[in-house]
């Protein structure tokens, strides 16, 4: 007897049948174009209401929240697009996205690459399909798309790469491409160490955690009301790690503030007095944010560390410093020096200064912050790999000495196209004797290993008597050969620059572009 209104709980697991009753999946995923775009009446597929790095069409085909600049949820909070090492061979690199299941219904995807940033990049098209991608049903409508083994898919396996995803909207079937959204671009780079000291930079960055457009600066606090979203930003920073903001349009483009702490929609950044400094903040303006900051396009990324640029269980420890691996970080007039150390079994980086032993893998390696490595024992390689700064690069100089690395991984010259503008007219300081003029230098070792001493290079004036004369030229060079247009500065080493005063506020200019999809 059926009596109406008695409820029986029924358990159905997904696609269950039987052959008295249909069951009917239900959800309300919009795991395509139509369904998305049909959620948000009177927008458009390059409408960005969030004021994020995304248009609407990224937003979708990278399975981005579309109402907040907070990055992929599936990709523990980082940008659309990422790669890392292999997970079938961790000798390799992989790319992994997060998209709908069903944009491929209205989504082309490619794999775009080149061996090198260039101005504009030339890029190589690969198309992503069934054969050259790995999709996992993540249960929410969305899939994991990895792609194993960039360097064998793409052919560059000479130790460098960078790399984007294409996606292409067909919005209207068989009218053509509507539009084009992309990623950021990611790169890598591996550097050979032989034993000794070389220098080192690292000029990838973290993925970006948060983008969005500054609504309002009141003290050191940035508010993001509308990129923000239903977002709570605290829960993006977490607990763990050092976090910085950076500016990548406006007036202040290339700035970069360190975190302090996030309420709500809100970040409140550090104020820092000194920016030549080993110690924290790390910041590139002097004094509080600047309220011209307000409509300002920003990123969010977590700094590196000793421990990311060193991983401690890739190079050598052991439980005394003469014979440990060793890394030299130089700024503000002052060393700070640090072996990996060998206790316990687990090996970790230590300040040489410190007999306590203290884990210093957090400490942070600012941007453009060079170092030394001093290898003790074999050959090495490191294989640095991360997201592309496409904005201007800030980096601040102290007067006298400082150990500067670059802000992308490109080689670049002094003065010459898509250099670092050590220029007259940037600030540098020229002379006639090189004992005073600004200079730079180059370590020796970096080129063969084992070699000693510098290559010094300094900037020519020779005002007043030959006013016309300006120019890089290498110290000991009687013809005063112009070495303004040599790439001198690589992407992944640092040098000596020494500066006749101070340089608060130089900067190198974008010297990329990622050229048209």
């Amino acid at each position: 007897l059926n009596i109406i209104g008695d409820v029986t709980l029924i358990s159905v697991t997904p696609g269950q049948t039987r052959s008295e009753n249909n069951f009917f999946e239900t959800s309300n995923c919009a795991s395509d174009w139509t369904a998305w775009i049909g959620q948000r009446i009177g927008q458009t597929s390059s409408d960005n209401p969030d004021g994020d790095a995304y248009d609407n069409l990224a937003e979708f085909a990278f399975a981005m929240p579309y109402d907040s600049g907070v990055g992929s949820q599936s990709l523990n909070g980082n940008t659309a697009w990422i790669i890392r090492p292999d997970t079938i061979n961790p000798l390799l690199l992989e790319g992994v996205f997060v998209r709908p299941k069903g944009a491929p219904t209205n989504v082309t995807y490619t794999l775009q690459y080149a061996a090198a940033p260039g101005n504009p990049t030339a890029w190589t098209s690969l198309a992503i399909s069934s054969s050259n991608l790995v999709a996992a049903d993540n249960g929410d409508c969305t899939e994991t798309v990895t792609i194993h083994d960039l360097e064998g898919i793409t052919g560059l396996r000479d130790g460098k790469g960078i790399v984007r995803v294409k996606a292409d909207l067909d919005e209207v079937p068989t009218t053509g491409i509507d539009h084009t959204s992309v990623t950021e671009v990611e790169g890598w780079k591996e550097t050979t160490f032989g034993l000794g000291c070389q220098t080192y930079n690292n000029p990838f960055l973290h993925e970006t955690v948060f983008t969005g457009t500054v609504s309002s600066v009141v003290g050191q606090s940035l508010g993001f009301t509308i990129s923000a979203g239903n977002s709570d930003l605290p829960t993006i920073i977490g607990s763990g790690g050092s976090y910085y903001l950076e500016v990548t349009a406006g007036a202040n483009e290339g700035q970069r503030f360190d975190v302090v702490s996030a309420t709500g929609a809100t970040l409140t950044l550090a104020n820092d007095t000194v920016l030549d400094s080993l110690a924290a903040p790390f910041n590139t303006l002097t004094g509080a944010p600047p309220n011209s900051l307000v409509g300002a396009s920003v990123v969010l990324r977590r700094h590196r560390t000793l421990d990311d640029v060193f991983l401690p269980t890739g190079f050598h420890a052991s439980a005394s410093k003469s014979t440990a691996d060793e890394v030299q970080v130089f700024s503000g007039g002052a060393w700070a020096i640090y072996w990996l150390y060998n206790g316990a079994g687990a090996a970790r980086w230590v300040d040489a200064g410190n007999a306590s032993m203290v884990d210093k893998g957090a400490t942070v390696i600012p941007p453009g912050q060079g170092l030394f490595f001093n290898n003790r024992n074999t050959a090495d390689k490191v294989l640095a790999y991360g997201e592309v700064r496409p904005n201007d690069f800030m980096r601040p100089m102290g007067a006298g000495y400082n150990l500067v690395g670059g802000g992308y991984p490109i080689d670049q010259s002094a003065t010459g196209t898509g250099g670092r503008a050590l220029s007259l007219g940037a600030g540098f300081f020229g002379s006639r004797d090189f004992k005073t003029a600004d200079s730079f230098f180059v370590w020796n070792a970096d080129a063969t290993s084992g070699a000693s001493g510098y290559t010094t290079y300094y900037l020519l004036n020779g005002a007043p008597v030959s006013s016309s004369l300006i120019r890089w030229v290498k110290v000991g060079d009687a013809a005063a050969t112009s070495r303004g247009n040599e790439l001198l500065l690589l992407g992944d080493r640092a040098v000596f620059q020494r500066a006749a005063s101070a340089m608060p506020v130089y900067y190198y200019p974008n010297p990329w572009t990622p050229g048209t999809p």
